[in-house]
């Protein structure tokens, strides 16, 4: 589980890292690598060093996201055969099921207080839930009556971030709710898809994907949370995807590629060189 183990040799498959999420403190990231032969949690230091695996299964194992005060992780297994959210200690100790739904659960995040994990379920009625972390308490927030994706919940106030394509609407926009019992305002006007939204830590702007160029490559966009001062961030064309704002409000973490020279990157507000992660030699046999 060494750094080293992750490079890849030239002609073999490409290790696929994905889903970057910061420990609270910033000391640390999990992503997600397929190294093993399907995917799993892994942790690592913000600079891509110490790579070593956290999650002990020996299934599919996504979507981490870590608790308000560090302790615990959220993520996506399927152990029991479908998505489900479950939950481990920080350490990957204590694995245990939240979640018990009919349809996939997707996308856990937790609310600021480490209260509430809130998901989405991707069944024939698009579900937002939130569940407390011991798997009690299940509560329906809202079915959509349109394609919604992605409950961000804002780490200082009420707010939701989400992407769905709104009555009217050609393409996925970015959304933004008062409280996930409110109806969404739509913050971004994009000739393009906009998903993958991620707040800043003091919760006033947001991060998210959109597509750019003839290509219509994804990039990663910046805005304030009513959507003005949007800025592109890169301009990858292998395309970038699943930002995730550091505790610190400086940098962003990215997978950059979907199949083909993947990896994980860490891009600055200031617009400072980025620095490659994980996969830091590219697969040639594309």
């Amino acid at each position: 589980g060494t750094f080293m183990s992750m490079l890849v040799e030239p002609g073999a498959a490409p290790v696929i890292t994905s889903a970057p999420s910061w420990a609270p403190d910033g000391s640390h990231l999990l992503y997600v690598s397929d190294e093993e032969g399907y995917p799993q949690i892994w942790r690592m230091n913000p600079d891509g060093g110490e790579a070593r695996r956290l999650s002990g299964g020996s299934v599919s194992e996504r979507n981490p996201s870590y608790s308000p005060d560090g302790s615990a992780v959220a993520f996506v297994s399927i152990a029991t055969g479908k998505p489900e959210i479950w939950r481990m200690d920080s350490d990957g100790s204590e694995a245990v099921q939240v979640t018990d739904e009919v349809a996939p659960a997707a996308q856990p995040r937790w609310s600021p207080d480490g209260a509430w994990i809130y998901y989405r379920v991707a069944g024939d009625e698009n579900e937002f839930v939130r569940i407390r972390p011991d798997g009690s308490d299940r509560q329906v927030l809202i079915r959509p009556e349109w394609p919604e994706i992605y409950p961000v919940p804002n780490p200082l106030d009420g707010r939701f971030l989400s992407a769905g394509v709104l009555p009217g609407e050609r393409f996925n926009q970015i959304l933004v709710r008062r409280d996930l019992m409110s109806d969404p305002v739509k913050i971004t006007e994009l000739e393009a898809p906009a998903y993958n939204p991620d707040w800043s830590p003091d919760g006033a702007w947001i991060t998210f994907v959109s597509h750019v160029g003839d290509d219509f490559h994804s990039a990663i966009f910046v805005a304030r949370s009513d959507g003005t001062e949007l800025r592109q961030l890169t301009d990858f064309p292998e395309g970038s995807y699943q930002p995730r704002w550091s505790p610190d409000g400086r940098s962003i973490v990215m997978r950059r590629g979907w199949t083909n020279h993947v990896g994980l990157y860490r891009i600055f507000l200031d617009g400072s060189e980025p620095v490659q992660l994980t996969n830091r030699d590219w697969w040639e046999g594309r």
